[in-house]
């Protein structure tokens, strides 16, 4: 059957999506406190994550090996976490933000468990689940899993628009495809799902610092259509870049 295998990762992608929008919008509505709101999206996130393990079923002994290298990958994180606090720490002290530890601390944990949540969901679970699947034909498969994964991850971001103008959403659905495709790469390349995840985390630490920690909202009726029209023209080419790059690489290794 051309769907066969499919339904559990359908089911799986549809318990996490359900699970994160619903505490989401009872955070929103129950919790004012934002570093509150960050330790338990974290902790939901964290229960995902066991959760999409244990859906891996057979391919539970390949996730260990995806983790090599840990002391030296530890390190150089533990360096680049210490580094973006104390960025962020200089710009709350030059600014005189009212921004405590607390909050910049619940901060980074959100950010590392969104990493390591949405790269073990989307480029192990999906990845692997639509290779292993009939849906499609065999001589294009691994590029088309690339593809596909990087869409389901891209359009995750479309909720969002709960807390974005449609631009800004548009802009970080096409930024997370050419990075889905990025990490898929790099994850095919190394096998090192820490390095991957921990990457994401970097990436959504300083991406999102504006916004979700100093709390700088952007405001659509000051952004001209014609900026949004060149932005997602440079994004559409971007992707269109990365998206041949990650042609070559599997043809590469075939």
């Amino acid at each position: 059957m051309k769907y066969q295998g499919l339904k559990k990762t359908t089911i799986v992608l549809f318990v996490c999506f359900l699970s994160l929008f619903i505490t989401n919008r009872l955070l929103d509505v129950l919790i004012e406190m934002a570093e509150v709101h960050l330790i338990i999206v974290s902790f939901v996130k964290l229960i995902l994550i066991f959760f999409v393990f244990q859906s891996l079923g057979n391919e539970q002994k390949k996730v260990s090996s995806l983790i090599k290298n840990w002391s030296i990958f530890s390190l150089t994180i533990l360096f680049a976490v210490y580094f973006s606090y104390s960025d962020t720490h200089n710009i709350i002290a030059s600014d005189n933000l009212n921004i405590n530890n607390y909050l910049h601390v619940s901060y980074i944990i959100e950010c590392f468990a969104t990493g390591f949540f949405e790269e073990i969901l989307c480029r192990v679970f999906l990845f692997y689940s639509l290779v292993n699947s009939n849906l499609f034909r065999i001589e294009n498969r691994v590029f088309k899993s690339y593809i596909t994964s990087s869409l389901i991850f891209a359009f995750c971001h479309i909720t969002n628009l709960f807390h974005y103008d449609i631009f800004s959403v548009i802009n970080q659905i096409l930024l997370a495809f050419g990075l889905g495709l990025i990490f898929q790469i790099l994850f095919t390349k190394y096998k090192n799902l820490l390095f991957i995840a921990s990457l994401h985390a970097l990436i959504n630490y300083f991406g999102m610092r504006s916004s979700t920690l100093f709390q700088v909202k952007s405001i659509a009726e000051d952004v001209e259509f014609t900026n949004v029209l060149f932005n997602v023209g440079i994004f559409i080419f971007l992707d269109s870049i990365i998206l041949f790059y990650a042609y070559l690489h599997i043809k590469k290794r075939v």
